[in-house]
């Protein structure tokens, strides 16, 4: 070998070891996600042979380029793991499967489209605004080094991205972005039975669940919730809706509303879960989103 040749083997070890690639994203959409994850938990759900996951999704083997593909875009969506010789479905998805509940199905869904951190960042950046066209999107995700997706990428990406987003739900009739955890809920009925705790001595304290922008459910202490009331409050219109055993809803809002905020609202009381109608249920054990009485407050 001259030293010619030695020297043009070494600079292409340097030009592939420079070689640049995008930020880890999602090359298949959340729903292409699901449909792998549904044959995951219809093949066991856990500790399954990757192998027989491929061939049950229509793929020659595991080592299929294609299956490996949507392998690593479920994986990112966090509805499957993997310890490298077996595939499961993520445990918080075997429930979600086994209900096949519509609403619980889109929440799972958004949150899942918080995994991804590109997916995470575009949501938080366009939170209330209309996303740009596909070719917008993509053009923006390779100009701006802050994303860190390649020209050659952008284009997959932005596309898997809207069609994500879409299927998840968080898209209004005008691809606006309508993130999770815009509407803080405040359960009067627990905040009630702190303040009997507080006459009577009791030093515990209840916690709520409060879902936020990250998509993640976070446990709060009942005076972080109260020290969040605004102070406006009482100056909002109130509506006082009675539901069945003797509980009611109150909505907090401004007199005028858009009325694309009011299919916005819609869309958050259409998330929420419906209770079973068995009453015999101890009361530790009732679904967290079904509470007694609910706040909205709507700034």
């Amino acid at each position: 070998m001259t030293n010619n040749d030695k020297s043009q083997n070494g600079n292409g070890a340097v030009a592939s070891a420079n070689r640049q690639r995008s930020a880890h994203h999602p090359s298949k959409t959340l729903k292409q996600a699901e449909e792998l994850a549904r044959v995951v938990y219809n093949q066991g759900a856990r500790r399954c042979d990757p192998d027989n996951i491929a061939k049950q999704a229509r793929y020659s083997g595991a080592n299929n380029g294609a299956f490996k593909t949507l392998r690593a875009s479920t994986s990112q969506f966090g509805l499957i793991v993997s310890d490298g010789s077996t595939i499961s479905l993520a445990e918080e998805w075997i429930p979600i499967l086994l209900h096949d509940d519509p609403q619980q199905l889109r929440l799972a869904r958004q949150k899942a489209m918080y995994r991804p951190d590109l997916y995470k960042q575009l949501i938080e950046e366009f939170s209330g605004r209309q996303l740009p066209s596909v070719e917008k999107l993509a053009q923006q995700l390779h100009l701006s080094p802050k994303y860190g997706i390649l020209k050659d990428a952008a284009g997959v990406a932005a596309k898997v991205f809207f069609e994500s987003a879409s299927y998840a739900g968080l898209l209004d009739d005008r691809n606006r972005i309508n993130p999770m955890g815009n509407v803080t809920f405040v359960d009067v009925g627990m905040a009630d039975d702190g303040r009997q705790d507080e006459e009577k001595g009791d030093v515990r304290e209840p916690e709520t669940d409060r879902t936020a922008n990250t998509g993640q459910t976070t446990r709060l202490k009942l005076s972080d919730v109260r020290s969040e009331m605004p102070p406006e409050l009482a100056e909002l219109f109130k509506i006082e809706i009675p539901l069945e055993n003797e509980r009611v809803v109150h909505i907090y809002g401004p007199r005028r509303i858009l009325r694309e905020d009011k299919v916005r609202i819609k869309q958050y009381i259409d998330l929420w879960l419906e209770e079973k109608p068995s009453s015999s249920k101890p009361e530790d054990e009732r679904d967290s989103a079904a509470h007694d009485r609910w706040d909205i407050e709507a700034e």
